[in-house]
């Protein structure tokens, strides 16, 4: 819970933060008391602009406030910093801008995926930029950003799934033993056993991912997946799709 808030965080103890022990909650504490107290905002310096770390950046920084939007530059999420926070009617959005170094023969870089993959779990919703299509059309592409945006939830839309369908003899634990029981069980033998190409054609099967992510659950290099990917395409038995500008391979129905 420390880690996983996005818009606010409202701690309740039941005594006075020095009587904790020393260790990670009285730290965290302490730190949370010093926020409280100071006139800092996570999403509110003023000189947002001056925190942009290219041209690039900064063109699209001036794009996207002439929309009228709060943009935040340089905001901290899980040790990484996401380019732009965007805010509009208690609506919030990620940014990445990603200018050419970004791209590896016209692929994004495995980090970006991967930065980007973190910073999902952290309940973001990612946009990238690439500076060639924004500088292609900038009109287009900030309307595609806008549009991303207006589709997140409002901070009053965002609740937590209500419990009361639990019967009162049953616990959490209890239900998610019961839904894990009605899965058939995974066969790690029978996976081993089986070809590269089966391998991901299972895996893909279930959700689409970059090459990287299938190197990573195959345990093999990003060169060898992707030369696998490519045979498996041109038989027609994979097919490409980009979801928020991240190019995946996806297995046909």
């Amino acid at each position: 819970a420390f880690s996983r808030a996005r818009r606010r965080v409202v701690c309740f103890i039941s005594m006075p933060k020095d009587n904790f022990p020393k260790g990670l909650i009285r730290e965290y504490l302490n730190h949370v008391a010093i926020v409280q107290g100071s006139s800092y905002s996570r999403l509110g310096n003023p000189s947002e602009r001056e925190r942009c770390q290219s041209d690039f950046e900064r063109d699209v920084f001036d794009e996207l406030v002439k929309k009228g939007l709060e943009v935040y530059a340089q905001v901290p999420c899980a040790g990484f910093f996401i380019d732009f926070v965007l805010d509009k009617e208690g609506r919030r959005m990620a940014v990445e801008c990603d200018g050419e170094f970004h791209y590896e023969e016209g692929e994004l870089r495995e980090e970006d995926y991967q930065r980007q993959d973190i910073i999902e779990r952290y309940g973001w919703f990612v946009h990238r930029i690439s500076s060639r299509r924004f500088y292609n059309n900038p009109q287009k592409t900030i309307e595609e950003v806008i549009e991303n945006l207006q589709m997140q939830p409002k901070d009053e839309e965002i609740e937590v799934g209500p419990m009361e369908h639990l019967n009162h003899f049953e616990t959490p634990r209890e239900l998610t033993e019961s839904i894990e029981e009605s899965k058939p069980p995974f066969d790690e033998k029978a996976f081993s056993e089986k070809s590269i190409q089966e391998k991901i054609m299972e895996i893909l099967s279930e959700e689409p991912l970059p090459v990287w992510a299938i190197a990573q659950k195959l345990g093999i290099t990003k060169e060898e997946s992707f030369s696998e990917l490519t045979k498996l395409l041109e038989r027609e038995w994979l097919i490409e799709i980009y979801e928020d500008g991240v190019k995946k391979w996806k297995a046909i129905d």
